[in-house]
């Protein structure tokens, strides 16, 4: 017995040999080469381990071994199967440092992760396959299953979007009822400065721009009849609102004694005599009104009106009518 285990030990001492020098998949694994010892790591992490609901955190797989960066090359893998959890972003990264004195690769896989709801979400477990460049050997690397909690949402900027909008609300009302506020005020104020305006334009100068706009004398075609009407029945309401002179209802006669009464010059009484005169005549006897009649009464009355902004129309006694409100 001891013969035959003599002779097994050494070939029992090689296969246990042969069996040890075998790779294996885990999280961190170590090859030797003939120079120096080379061991790659994978570590997968997440940069926070509770997260709200608004807010996204990343998930890293990072490798990293001692050695060239090209010692190992490895293989694409699939996403992470997430629970919970959706993939907004990812990338990848590369650095070769030395760590007390040895060079060493890492290789950096990072994904953005955003929450679905709220609860726990969990990052399964993701398999990474490399090959070593050196050796030719495949090997498989496992992560670990990590766990989330996502919690109820943080509000943007520390200030709640809910409680801005009461604010938000009543600036834009302050807004637009000030505005209107300001076109209303804006709109009266422009209504009373073009009311004082008028107001102190003196009241043969209304006359005279309206006689302008009654009468076109460059009008071929105007009705002389009708021209004359209304250049004198312009006078008669000038000289009532101006003298107090009877109104429209009043004949030629009463108008023009009026005047007599009041000591007016009798070259002017004469002048509005003729015009209403003249105005009676065309209408009730149907005659035309040449052109020549109608620019005549036109300067006429014209001229009285520039005389009357003058006041050189009173005589005697005679007293305006704003003259007896003062």
């Amino acid at each position: 017995m001891s013969i035959l285990w003599r002779r097994l030990l050494p070939s029992a001492l090689l296969i246990i040999l042969l069996l040890a020098s075998v790779p294996y998949a885990q999280e961190s694994l170590t090859g030797t080469d003939d120079d120096s010892s080379v061991v790659i790591s994978l570590h997968s992490f997440v940069d926070r381990t509770q997260i709200p609901l608004n807010r996204t955190f990343e998930f890293v797989v990072r490798l990293q071994w001692s050695g060239d960066l090209q010692r190992f090359e490895i293989l694409p893998f699939d996403n992470p199967i997430l629970q919970n959890f959706d993939i907004t972003g990812s990338g990848s990264s590369n650095t070769v440092s030395i760590v007390d004195g040895v060079k060493t690769a890492v290789r950096d896989y990072t994904f953005t992760l955003m929450p679905q709801s709220i609860g726990m979400g969990y990052i399964e477990p993701i398999i990474i396959k490399y090959t070593d460049m050196l050796t030719g050997v495949d090997h498989v690397l496992t992560s670990n299953r990590i766990p989330v909690k996502v919690t109820p949402p943080v509000s943007e900027g520390g200030v709640s979007y809910w409680i801005l909008l009461p604010a938000l609300l009543l600036i834009v009302v302050i807004v637009v009822f000030g505005r209107r506020y300001y076109i209303v005020k804006k709109k009266k104020r422009e209504a009373a400065e073009s009311e004082a305006a008028a107001e102190n334009i003196p009241m043969e100068e209304k006359y005279l721009q309206e006689l302008a706009a009654i009468v076109d004398l460059n009008d071929a075609a105007y009705d002389g009849v009708k021209a004359l009407s209304h250049i004198t029945r312009l006078l008669r309401r000038y000289l009532h609102d101006k003298f107090s002179t009877p109104g429209f209802e009043a004949t030629t006669g009463e108008v023009t004694q009026f005047l007599y009464d009041h000591k007016f010059q009798d070259h002017f009484v004469n002048e509005v005599k003729d015009l209403l005169s003249s105005a009676d005549i065309a209408k009730f006897s149907g005659k035309n009104v040449s052109r020549a009649d109608v620019e005549k009464s036109y300067a006429i009355v014209e001229n009285i009106l520039h005389k009357g902004a003058r006041d050189e129309l009173s005589f005697g006694e005679l007293t305006t009518k704003s003259e007896n409100e003062n």
